[in-house]
């Protein structure tokens, strides 16, 4: 029954998942639009080709390829196709590498499932290339752990194959030869002949120093220059790790009290408890690699995958048993088990975003996407590229998707220097001046995602007016800016395109839905100034309505 449950509970997460697959991973954006670039151009950007504040900047495509399959998966079906795409890849390795390789390890299914359960984190299912780094680590792993137990296994040599496909998808394909160096080392250092009579054969160090090399090679076989290769490698480098939540201690983001961090304890007392029963290169990988996990949020994933080989082997009975879980090793049941996984996945996946749409202006992938939709399609089909639009990182990757107008900012942390990212930083939580700010950039036109300072701010300047606020994402131009709309598009717009040329019809909304918006958090008294304000420039019933509400609540 424990082990029924702890199955119920994976799935569940992993059907919870489905939405982070999207709503997660803004990234997919950009990612998508540069395959496109290179689909039509044949060739990679040498420069930024979204921003309009970096357009200079020199833009790597270190995973190009994964650029380019997600550009054409998006052609043949849109979002749908290319999150189902990567909700059957973690599919794959969750439901199946992971507990087929304990099985095969002994482990009883009862702790399969159980160490299962609080694997799952949302950065497993981002459609991101880490996805393919995600099933290249584990291949890696479960390749190198072959040699070690039979050092005549040719399996050792698909290494350098895996790191010339894995180094054109995404920029960290140097864990193959590391771990293969790894490996190489333990043996030489630490091997335990069997008999004291018995001598270190060093012919067996030939086979993995000669793919440790060839893998080392296989990383600058790219269409990308050696610099750009060497900049690629290290791309980490050049990234803000505070900048980036994603990138900082998992115990200091809100992931701290999910069940991600009762592996990393339960995975350390095994490996302790049953010490025995693990290998020496097991001790220099696992612990690294689920410290990493805790230290960077990204790589919890990666923890887990490195760690795995090692806390199953430290849960079975002996060093390298056949029971536990053979009866799931029949192998009609290994060849039915990722058809069932597969039809899971899909069954799940469709469960969420149905395949087909009554009307293509609802598709439910690409409102998951977005957060929401109303604002920012306005804001791509309105603002143009010769407006300086100010944005967020969020909505710079959304906006590139929707092919708007080029952005200030976006989710590519790695390609803007510190000095910028700071000063962007600093407006958005008003340590610094934003009326300086915009004059010095000539900023006519704001895209924001809600909770940041900064939108509180601009609710009260009468320099700016606000065009739409769908609750997730508010659009904004300059008081005297030449923002044309699509007089052909009024429904995408809080306000008409003739109210809009009016001041008072524009501060009466903007300060209407500021009013909702203090009035939603709580703060009665700033909610009932902005809407006397509002009420002062036009008699709407919307905001007499709300100012009935606020006067109740006074009253109470």
């Amino acid at each position: 029954m424990a082990a029924v449950a702890a199955l119920a509970g994976a799935l569940y997460f992993f059907w919870q998942g489905g939405e982070s697959v999207l709503l997660g991973g803004a990234d997919t954006g950009w990612l998508i639009r540069t395959g496109d670039y290179i689909s039509a151009a044949g060739r990679l950007p040498e420069h930024d080709i979204f921003t309009w504040t970096c357009s200079a900047q020199k833009f790597i495509c270190y995973q190009w390829l994964f650029e380019w399959a997600v550009s054409y998966l998006c052609k043949l079906g849109g979002l749908g196709l290319v999150g189902l795409c990567a909700y059957i890849l973690v599919a794959f390795l969750y439901l199946f590498a992971l507990p087929l390789t304990w099985f095969k390890q002994g482990v009883k299914p009862v702790y399969t499932a159980l160490f299962m359960l609080p694997a799952l984190t949302p950065f497993w299912f981002f459609a991101r290339p880490q996805l393919i780094s995600y099933w290249a680590i584990f291949a890696t792993i479960l390749i190198l752990e072959a040699w070690r137990r039979d050092k005549q296994s040719k399996l050792i040599f698909a290494l350098p194959p895996l790191a010339l496909l894995w180094t054109n998808m995404h920029c960290v394909a140097i864990f193959v030869p590391l771990l293969t160096l790894v490996y190489l080392l333990d043996h030489a250092l630490f091997r335990r002949p069997k008999d004291s009579a018995e001598k270190t054969d060093n012919k067996e160090l030939v086979t993995p120093a000669l793919v440790c090399v060839l893998s080392l090679a296989a990383l600058f076989v790219t269409p990308l220059g050696l610099p750009d290769i060497l900049a690629g490698l290290a791309v980490a480098s050049r990234t803000d790790m505070a900048a980036c939540n994603e990138l900082r201690p998992l115990y200091l983001t809100s992931y701290l009290f999910q069940l991600s961090n009762l592996y990393v304890i339960a995975a350390m007392a095994v490996l302790i408890v049953r010490r025995k029963n693990v290998p020496s290169v097991g001790w220099i990988i696992a612990p690294l690699a689920l410290l990493a996990g805790l230290l960077v949020a990204r790589l919890q994933p990666v923890g887990v995958l490195l760690s795995w080989p090692f806390v199953g082997l430290a849960l079975s009975s002996a060093l390298f048993p056949t029971a536990g879980g053979s009866r799931f090793l029949v192998r009609e049941r290994i060849l039915i088990w990722p058809l069932g996984v597969l039809a899971l996945a899909m069954v799940l996946w469709f469960s969420r975003f149905p395949f087909a749409e009554t009307n293509s202006n609802q598709d439910r992938a690409l409102t998951t996407f977005l957060g929401t939709r109303p604002a920012l399609t306005l804001a791509a089909a309105n603002l143009k590229a010769e407006n300086r639009v100010f944005n967020d990182t969020l909505s710079g990757s959304r906006l590139i998707f929707l092919q708007g107008p080029p952005v200030f900012i976006d989710g590519r942390l790695f390609l803007f220097d510190r000095s910028f990212y700071d000063q962007w930083l600093a407006v958005m939580n008003l340590q610094t001046s934003w009326p300086e700010f915009a004059d010095k950039w000539k900023i006519d036109s704001v895209v924001l995602t809600r909770g940041y300072p900064l939108y509180d701010q601009l609710m009260r300047s009468p320099q700016w007016r606000l065009c739409l606020d769908d609750g997730g994402t508010s659009v904004w131009i300059k008081a005297d800016a030449d923002c044309k709309f699509d007089p052909e598009k009024p429904e995408t717009l809080s306000l008409s395109t003739d109210e809009l040329t009016h001041d008072r019809v524009a501060l009466a909304a903007k300060h209407y839905q500021s009013a909702k918006s203090f009035f939603d958090a709580g703060r009665r008294p700033e909610a009932a100034s902005e809407i006397d304000l509002s009420l002062r420039q036009l008699q709407t019933k919307n905001a007499m309505a709300l100012k009935d509400q606020i006067d109740q609540q006074f009253k109470k």
